[in-house]
This record gives C-alpha cells, structure tokens and sequence, in this order.
C-alpha cells in the first residue's frame, strides 16, 4: 500500500501497521531510494487522516523534452526512472510549467542580470545560514532589476 504525506509530498510504501492502547504506528520506506525504514506514530487516527492519504501511481506524466516543450507520456516509458532521478517527471502539467518558469528565471539571473554565487555562509557552529549572490550593478537596468528580484522570489520567495 503506498500513501502520499499531505504537507511534504513525499511518498510512502507502507510496511507494517499497528497499534497499541494508546497510539497507531505505521512503518514504512519513503519511495526516493532510501534504504531505512521510518515509524510514524500517532494517537489519533483523526490525525493520520488529516497528515496521509492515499496514493495512487499516475498512469501519465509530464516532462520537459530537449526543446524545451512540455510532453505527456505514458507510465510506462522506459525513460521514466531517468527522467525522475534528474527532476524532469512532473504528476501534473501545472508542476511542469512551475519547473520551467523556474528554469527561465534562473537563466535570467544567470545570463542576463550577471547573477553568480559568491559562496556559502556559516554560523560560528559551521552551520549552513546562507548563501552569498553577487552581481553587476551598472550591467542590469532597472527593469531588468525588477524581473531579477521576481525570479528571485520565484527561486526562493517560499512558495513552491
């Protein structure tokens, strides 16, 4: 039985079920090549319901073809595994324009706002904190600045 977390996305093969008194235990393999097996426990099956829910492998899905055009094809192309290990399999149309939006915003800041990264930032612990992004300042216009802060927030504004 597979089973999709509503908040994360992620997909679950469920290996076992139980329960005692007081909780509801599932274990199960996360379907992204993991090895390790996870328990999830809750006490409430109200709260199971509101965090799992059915999975059902699509028999279509979206990619982006060498063109650059989305495709739909069928489940079962021999393409598939290679297409999901590099990022370019999408459930839905609307995922797979959301990917190229995001493809053309970072060829923006990289070719056309001269967007480059400029290293990692660390707390004292060694902590990733951040990321430095430099650019040209007298190379981008202001309208070319405006498109650069929406792919920005496009990449990293905390949306999907």
């Amino acid at each position: 039985m597979k089973l999709r977390n509503k908040k994360t996305g992620e997909i679950a093969t469920v290996e076992g079920f139980g329960s005692t008194e007081s909780e509801i235990q599932m274990t199960y393999i996360i379907d992204n090549n993991e090895t390790e097996l996870y328990l999830y426990c809750t006490s409430s099956l109200t709260t199971f319901n509101n965090e799992w829910e059915d999975y059902k492998e699509p028999e279509e899905y979206w990619y982006i073809d060498n063109a650059g055009v989305l495709q739909i094809d069928q489940v079962l192309s021999s393409e598939i595994n290679m297409r999901k290990s590099i990022g370019n399999y999408f459930d839905t149309r609307e995922e797979a324009e959301l990917a190229v939006r995001k493809l053309k915003a970072w060829k923006l800041l990289k070719d056309e706002c001269n967007i480059k990264f400029n290293g990692i930032i660390r707390d004292e612990r060694g902590m990733l904190k951040g990321v430095k992004l430099v650019y040209d300042r007298h190379e981008v216009t202001f309208d070319r600045m405006q498109e650069c802060i929406n792919a920005l927030d496009l990449l990293f504004g905390g949306g999907e």
